[in-house]
């Protein structure tokens, strides 16, 4: 499974970079320099996971599979050649099912799956009253490549994906990486031409009166340069996904941020009943009749005018190197 950090040189780089103020001149404290990263079970490598047999995935609903393949075909195809970031526990199915399709296939996104709750209150205001949790965010993030320095400079573009209904958490990310850019001294006009955002929102009638999200929160009115695009996605998936408690880890909350115990794993029985869902997913996406079924739905969508799309469906039907 692919991983934007790329498996992070050695933790003494980091520590000097944050030494360096690269995550904005934190102050000396354990947290900062080891990253406080929330646990999840790396899918790919089974051996570590043990044996689940006895374990009966999450439920879900006739015509799950569908939807999923569906939605992952979009969300790819509206990414453009970018990588891709799924924000919090919502969208974790379309990451799991996605790692297992792009398993091998040379020059794919990469995927990472961004473990982040948002809190109502706004980055300098955090950084008053809750500024350990806060850095220890930063510093989970800064590991993931997810800093504005890193997102300026490093790779393709990056593209935020989440389920949407008012946009909040969107709107929390520009926040903080609005913060970020400032504590870091980066240039936000170049992370903001290096980030987008994918909403998947719930399926209703189209039409001039339609509430749509993005036309009323104001950090969207104040980016120039960053893509907003959607996936309607039907009613039941949408709310599986938004309100399924049933997931590998527990929300990664402001409490959790520097917290040990968002390190450890949870094996609490709707945990594991996640987990296993988590691997079904990822499974489906490795079968090869599945990935036959899913690049059909990617030649369908009109990014199909675009060379990279081209290429990776070629290679995902392992016809190009």
């Amino acid at each position: 499974m692919r991983q934007r950090r790329t498996a992070w040189r050695k933790m003494g780089q980091m520590i000097r970079q944050v030494g360096q103020g690269s995550i904005g001149k934190l102050p000396p404290m354990a947290d900062a320099s080891i990253p406080n990263k929330p646990f999840r079970w790396n899918i790919a490598k089974r051996e570590q996971i043990g044996d689940l047999t006895q374990v009966a995935a999450a439920e879900t609903y006739a015509g799950y599979a569908d939807h999923l393949r569906t939605a992952a075909a979009l969300v790819l195809a509206r990414a453009g050649d970018s990588d891709l970031v799924f924000v919090g526990r919502s969208p974790e199915c379309l990451f799991d099912y996605l790692s297992g399709i792009l398993e091998g296939v040379v020059d794919a996104p990469s995927l990472t799956l961004m473990q982040f709750s948002a809190p109502n209150e706004p980055a300098d205001e955090l950084a008053k009253t809750h500024r350990a949790e806060l850095d220890a965010l930063f510093a989970y993030f800064f590991s993931e490549r997810l800093d504005p320095q890193s997102i300026a400079s490093y790779g393709k573009q990056v593209r935020f994906i989440d389920v949407v209904s008012s946009g909040q958490t969107f709107g929390t990310v520009v926040d903080y990486l609005r913060h970020w850019t400032q504590r870091q001294g980066a240039d936000w006009n170049v992370v903001e031409r290096r980030i987008g955002f994918i909403g998947l929102t719930r399926r209703t009638a189209t039409g001039p009166n339609v509430w749509r999200w993005w036309q009323h929160q104001s950090w969207v009115e104040r980016l120039t340069k960053t893509p907003i695009k959607n996936v309607a996605v039907p009613g039941n998936f949408w709310g599986f996904i938004a309100d399924n408690d049933e997931k590998p880890t527990p929300s990664h909350w402001l409490e959790r941020w520097a917290a040990l115990e968002s390190t450890t794993p949870s094996r609490a029985p709707h945990r594991l009943r996640g987990l296993r869902l988590a691997l079904d997913n990822y499974d489906r996406g490795r079968d090869k009749q599945e990935r036959a079924r899913f690049v059909r739905e990617l030649t369908q969508q009109p990014e199909m005018r675009d060379a990279w799309l081209r290429r990776l469906v070629l290679r995902l039907r392992g016809v190009a190197p």
